[in-house]
């Protein structure tokens, strides 16, 4: 009986953490029993619906599954290759960074429309497709800054 309940405890951690925690789903175009492409994604869905909908609208025969996920959870779902997801998008650069350097990514070789700057790409297998701004406050009574003039 022991065995039976410590190999019932490994089953359940292991399977739990491989789990994909989602937080929202959405699927757009035509319905269908499997979706033709499938997105894993940090971003929420109402932030990405629009561009959904418009890829939608451009192309009704596609359905596409769109799966909001934590950058935790998507990187631990790419690391352990428990998903089936076509695209990946993640805030979290330095996860995507990581899983790209070490083999996770496919290099995708876009038309020179689509390409966008040079800076918004890493080796072909990341693209960056938003900037966000970023604002510093620094105290010049730390002893490092205090020879910055203000």
């Amino acid at each position: 009986m022991r065995n039976f309940i410590i190999g019932l405890i490994s089953v359940f951690f292991t399977t739990r953490a491989y789990g994909l925690t989602m937080e929202a789903e959405r699927q757009y175009g035509m319905p269908k029993a499997e979706p033709d492409m499938q997105i894993l994604s940090s971003t929420d869905i109402d932030l990405f619906d629009p561009v959904l909908n418009a890829f939608s609208a451009a192309n009704p025969n596609i359905n596409v599954k769109y799966v909001v996920a934590s950058t935790k959870d998507i990187y631990e779902a790419v690391r352990n290759t428990a998903h089936d997801f076509d695209l990946i998008m993640s805030s979290a650069m330095d996860l995507q960074m990581k899983l790209a350097n070490d083999g996770f990514a496919q290099p995708l070789s876009l038309p020179n429309s689509a390409r966008g700057p040079d800076w918004s790409k890493w080796q072909d297998t990341l693209f960056g497709f938003s900037l966000e701004p970023i604002g510093m406050v620094v105290s010049t009574a730390h002893p490092i800054m205090s020879d910055i003039p203000t």
